[in-house]
């Protein structure tokens, strides 16, 4: 079991990350490391928040913008080739890296 110690270590690598991440967004972001694939739809159910809040918060996670979006580049949204309207979303290895990071790998 992890200890409140360990706990507070993962939040404190999450919020170097992005010191105003909300709970339900770094939430988000490990059901996306643990899951590699889901899609929009599914990480909402599974984060239990609503798919407005799903898509803001993978916009904030994906790679910045031509057009000055923010992002933190952890992870990217493709177009599912089966379904063009559903999108499939996995980290990018620079994501990879900080949740290796972040769970005490190198």
């Amino acid at each position: 079991m992890t200890s409140i110690h360990e706990a507070l270590a993962l939040l404190d690598k999450l919020r170097a990350v992005d010191a105003d991440m909300p709970m339900a967004q770094a939430y988000a972001l490990l059901l996306i490391a643990r899951d590699e694939g889901l899609s929009l739809k599914e990480l909402a159910t599974r984060a239990d928040i609503g798919m407005a809040s799903a898509s803001r918060y993978v916009s904030a996670f994906s790679v910045p913008s031509a057009e000055g979006r923010k992002g933190l580049g952890l992870v990217v949204a493709k177009e599912d080739p089966f379904e063009r309207r559903k999108k499939i979303i996995s980290l990018t290895q620079r994501g990879r890296t900080l949740i290796a990071k972040i769970l005490g790998g190198k």
